[in-house]
């Protein structure tokens, strides 16, 4: 029985420890001018995934769309 016990809060721990060890995700955008350069930049400046996603402003009288690089990399 003590022995279970044992292995049982070696479990407990050893979960705990690897759960609490991931890495925070961040983020960082500019004008995207190409998805190659986006995916250059990203890497250069976070060594990161940039991707070039397309954002529509709602304003008035027209809506406005840009396109943005998404740099996505680990914190």
């Amino acid at each position: 029985m003590k022995n279970s016990s044992i292995i049982l809060f070696a479990l407990v721990v050893f979960f705990f420890i690897s759960s609490s060890g991931e890495t925070k995700k961040c983020f960082d955008g500019w004008t995207c001018l190409g998805e190659d350069k986006c995916e250059v930049n990203c890497m250069a400046k976070h060594k990161g995934v940039g991707t070039c996603n397309l954002y529509i402003i709602p304003s008035f009288p027209a809506p406005v769309s840009s396109y943005m690089c998404d740099c996505k990399f680990d914190c």
